[in-house]
């Protein structure tokens, strides 16, 4: 219970002394972790059975011989990885493009109020899965109304489309350059 007593003072001080900049900070650092491709299955995937990493264990095997296992496994989590980056940036370019309503407004707050808790404590990534969903429907909304949306749309919202879907797409590209360092030796 005192060491425990003794961790908490010292991240409070460690908080306190960069406040008021320490939320924008974590925001930076976390959020796109909260977006990362690299997930377990990503890195069970990665992870040949042969190999000396962590995920060796339970990597997932290909039986079927006339398959470049090494290739069929890149090409698994780069179909993962585009998918999950279209759903994300159509997803949001649509919540920002949805009319007003008690749905655009319950869509907003749920996606604010999961992302915050869990990018300020440095929470798993695996806790966006709800807000994944969320995305989707707003995704296919997007493909089917997209040209009527953006229509009617005002300036600003267009703009808070492009601003959100370009971020969102930032944040995923910067989580891609270890997408395949988990054990593709």
């Amino acid at each position: 219970v005192r060491r425990e007593e003794i961790a908490r003072q010292q991240t409070l001080d460690a908080i306190a002394e960069r406040l008021p900049w320490w939320p924008l900070e974590t925001l930076v650092s976390e959020g796109p972790r909260f977006l990362t491709v690299n997930t377990i299955p990503v890195r069970r995937l990665n992870a040949m059975p042969e190999g000396r990493t962590a995920y060796s264990n339970w990597a997932y095997r290909f039986s079927w011989a006339p398959l470049n296992e090494r290739s069929a496994r890149r090409t698994v989590v780069t179909i993962l990885a585009a998918s999950y980056a279209v759903v994300g940036v159509l997803g949001i370019a649509g919540l920002c493009l949805y009319p007003f309503s008690r749905v655009w407004t319950l869509s907003w707050l749920f996606l604010l109020t999961h992302f915050a808790p869990v990018v300020a404590s440095f929470g798993s990534p695996r806790f966006r899965v709800p807000c994944m969903v969320l995305l989707i429907g707003f995704a296919v909304w997007l493909v089917r109304e997209g040209r009527r949306a953006w229509e009617r749309a005002s300036t600003t919202r267009r703009w808070a489309s492009s601003i959100g879907a370009a971020a969102v797409l930032a944040a995923i590209g910067s989580t891609l350059p270890n997408l395949w360092a988990f054990s593709m030796n």
